[in-house]
């Protein structure tokens, strides 16, 4: 199922509005980020800046698109040390297909428009291990941009961190995205078990 607005324009356009390599080194964690699965690959333009990470090893991508999977694949460097894993599948209604807990981190850029950003934000939860990160983006519904969803379907940073908040993830940092003034950014932590209790223990 695709998400509603889910066009998109050539790549080199595309591209010119943030700054892939920026957005992946500021909104994950260096030395914790092996594993990721990335939600949406699109042209693969996130996919190659994580890939280029040092430490990154394993990368499963999923998109619905054929297209999108194809360009991604001719897009990627045998230069780089990543094993990418590139698959055609609908996670929104499948989910991902990866065991709990298999990544390190998890990357949902501009797609919490969806009409059930949740269901998605479930799926990313149980992937990631515990304390692992979750790296989100979207278009700022805050100022006029060149692209994205229509605003009154575009989610803010603050809708985005509360609905990650309820499927049992932890605020941890909103990098400020230089190359990318469209664009919020937000990284929130996967919580363990002992410490979702204790939050949500009433205080006395």
């Amino acid at each position: 199922m695709r998400g509603r607005e889910s066009g998109m324009p050539d790549v080199v356009q595309w591209e010119s509005y943030f700054d892939s390599d920026e957005i992946v080194h500021k909104l994950s964690d260096p030395g914790r980020r092996r594993r990721c699965v990335e939600f949406g690959c699109g042209f693969g333009t996130f996919t190659r800046a994580a890939a280029s990470l040092v430490d990154v090893k394993q990368i499963a991508s999923f998109d619905i698109d054929d297209d999108m999977i194809r360009t991604t694949q001719m897009r990627l460097s045998d230069e780089t040390s990543a094993e990418v894993f590139l698959t055609r599948r609908d996670f929104l209604a499948d989910g991902c297909g990866l065991p709990d807990g298999w990544a390190d981190w998890a990357m949902i850029f501009n797609l919490l428009h969806i009409e059930s950003p949740s269901v998605l934000l479930a799926e990313a939860h149980r992937v990631i291990r515990r304390g692992g990160t979750l790296a989100l983006i979207h278009w700022r519904d805050d100022v006029a941009t060149p692209r994205g969803p229509s605003m009154n379907i575009r989610p803010s940073l603050t809708q985005c961190q509360a609905w990650a908040e309820q499927v049992g993830f932890q605020f941890a940092s909103t990098p400020v995205l230089e190359g990318s003034p469209w664009h919020w950014g937000l990284r929130m932590t996967r919580l363990d078990a002992e410490t979702r209790r204790d939050s949500e223990e009433p205080q006395v």
